[in-house]
């Protein structure tokens, strides 16, 4: 299986990998730049593009299913590039350079199940940007459990401006286990919110 993922062709489509969680069997979550800019996850199995379906996930790439053809989309290149791998057996497929989010390598259901649910827009006034606004994928009850609403722009996590970190990284945050101290725009008003990563019912 790893020589048919390596011998894949790279793909010629304007997506852009930014993250990954990866676990031995393939599965797991991909965070997907698309053409318009937009951060979505997906999981193995669902659609990306007309025609083109996520097929794997690994800890460098994922693969792509185009047409009854496999495709691997690189992780991109740059700094906020990030890969939690959920066994050790995974490392084989770490580039070196690529950060891992989190203190543990162990791949959290709950996490998959906020990130496959997270869409991350970023938004702009006039020509500068403001920071990135959240929304779901479908089940906007899971992300007002943990403290955000769709609609919400995120300005700085731990008092750090959101300009210094891509949306794959602040992904990674949110899908952390520990809490997260947020300043967002909601409705025109800046306020301080407390991230909990949602329980599982």
């Amino acid at each position: 299986m790893a020589d048919l993922v390596q011998e894949a062709p790279e793909t010629k489509l304007n997506l852009v990998l930014k993250g990954v969680r990866a676990s031995a069997d393939g599965t797991g979550v991909a965070m997907i730049v698309m053409p318009n800019n937009r951060l979505n996850t997906f999981a193995p199995g669902e659609t990306i593009l007309d025609g083109v379906v996520l097929d794997r996930v690994y800890g460098d790439r994922v693969t792509l299913r185009k047409d009854g053809q496999i495709e691997a989309l690189l992780m991109s290149s740059g700094a906020d590039r990030l890969s939690v791998l959920s066994s050790p057996e995974d490392a084989g497929t770490k580039v070196p350079g690529t950060r891992s989010a989190g203190s543990d390598d162990l791949i959290s259901t709950t996490a998959t199940d906020f990130l496959a649910n997270l869409v991350i827009d970023p938004v702009h006034r006039g020509q500068d940007f403001v920071g990135y606004q959240i929304s779901s994928r479908g089940n906007a009850a899971l992300l007002e459990r943990s403290g955000l609403k769709p609609g919400d722009i995120i300005l700085s996590v731990d008092g750090v401006s959101i300009g210094s970190a891509g949306p794959g990284e602040l992904a990674m945050k949110l899908s952390s286990s520990r809490k997260v101290r947020l300043r967002i725009d909601r409705d025109g008003r800046q306020v301080d919110q407390i991230f909990t990563l949602p329980e599982n019912p």
